[in-house]
């Protein structure tokens, strides 16, 4: 019995050694006699593990094309919007360029129907009682010019039809008016508003700028002054003398402050203004003495003319009876003698003379006298 007591108490003791053993295993990973080697102490950031991201590989190269399309959308759509004003813009503009472009039509088919009504309004008038009026007061070519102009212009057909009117100043001044607006195309509108322009107490300045060397055109008849009086009647009839040196200064000095007007009044002032007969020839001595011009008379022949035009001198011819007066004088400026033997003139009585080229003999056959001025 007691034999059999120790053997169960061994195998107790036996069995409660096995589990505290197996205990220690379990709480140390090893036996007993075989412990852990201790381990490095790591940091507390170095145990934090990074999330994995939730977004696939290919996420970012997707999110770049969308980026990128939506640039170009909006790139785009810029466009579109400044090609779409642009667009506008050009419709507009191209409307009322139309528009204009219809009214522009319309007025010239206006101006046009204007005209034609005109026209035949002046084909309509009974030219030959017409022309038989204007003979009792001009010769019969002068007559029928004016009748054959007033076919077709209308200024010169209510001259025809209003000639009385231009007797202001007496019969004489009628006839130098017709015969004006017969002759010269560009003094047509200075006859036809003789009658209720003249007279002007004073005439105008230029507008225009001139140069020193280059004799400028001028006109008596032109309206800044040409209804102003002078020697007893109308300038534009009478002042082709201050005209014409008007010309000369203007040619020498590029001047533009001295008027034909002004001229004239410095004649009268002066005593050169003569009774219906225009201006005296001593007021050229005297005007150019003013301005400190050399003026001298020289002779009515073809190679002093050529040595004064030559040395830039500017020369007044006063011509007499012939193609240039019926009055038995009048002043005009020579301004070149060309190569092929003819004159250039700058008459101050008419373009149409001012734009012919002029045989040298002829004019010196005419000729009472040359004036060359210098500076």
């Amino acid at each position: 019995m007691d034999q059999q007591e120790n053997n169960y108490r061994r195998a107790r003791q036996t069995s409660a050694q096995q589990a505290n053993n197996a205990a220690t295993y379990s709480r140390d990973g090893y036996a007993t006699s075989q412990r852990r080697a201790p381990q490095p102490r790591t940091s507390r950031s170095s145990r934090r593990t990074t999330p994995k991201s939730s977004l696939p590989p290919w996420a970012p190269l997707v999110a770049a094309v969308v980026v990128i399309a939506l640039l170009v959308f909006i790139v785009t759509r810029f466009v579109s919007c400044e090609s779409t004003q642009e667009s506008s813009n050009q419709a507009n503009n191209a409307s009322q360029a139309a528009t204009l472009t219809a009214q522009d039509t319309q007025a010239s088919a206006n101006q046009a129907e204007s005209a034609q009504n005109t026209q035949a309004q002046l084909a309509d008038l009974d030219w030959d009682t017409i022309q038989a009026n204007l003979e009792t007061v001009v010769p019969e070519e002068t007559a029928q010019t004016l009748a054959e102009k007033g076919h077709t212009d209308e200024d010169v057909a209510w001259i025809c039809q209003n000639y009385e009117e231009l007797a202001l100043d007496g019969p004489e001044v009628q006839l130098k008016l017709l015969k004006l607006a017969a002759a010269d195309p560009t003094a047509v509108h200075y006859v036809r508003h003789f009658a209720e322009e003249y007279p002007h107490d004073e005439g105008t300045g230029f507008t225009e700028t001139f140069t020193a060397g280059t004799v400028p055109r001028m006109y008596q008849w032109d309206e800044r002054w040409g209804y102003t009086i002078y020697s007893s009647t109308a300038f534009g009839l009478t002042g082709c003398g201050p005209t014409a040196f008007a010309m000369v200064y203007a040619g020498l000095t590029g001047n533009n402050d001295m008027t034909p007007y002004d001229f004239s009044i410095m004649a009268r002032e002066n005593g050169y203004e003569a009774t219906y007969t225009g201006t005296n020839s001593g007021f050229y001595e005297f005007a150019s003495a003013q301005y400190g011009f050399s003026c001298q008379t020289i002779s009515i022949t073809e190679d002093a003319l050529a040595d004064a035009l030559d040395s830039g001198h500017v020369v007044i011819c006063n011509a007499g009876y012939g193609t240039f007066s019926s009055y038995g004088g009048h002043f005009f400026v020579i301004t070149k003698l060309n190569g092929d033997g003819t004159l250039s003139i700058n008459d101050p009585y008419s373009e149409v003379r001012s734009d012919t080229d002029w045989d040298v003999d002829l004019v010196l056959s005419q000729t009472k006298a040359l004036y060359s001025f210098g500076l």
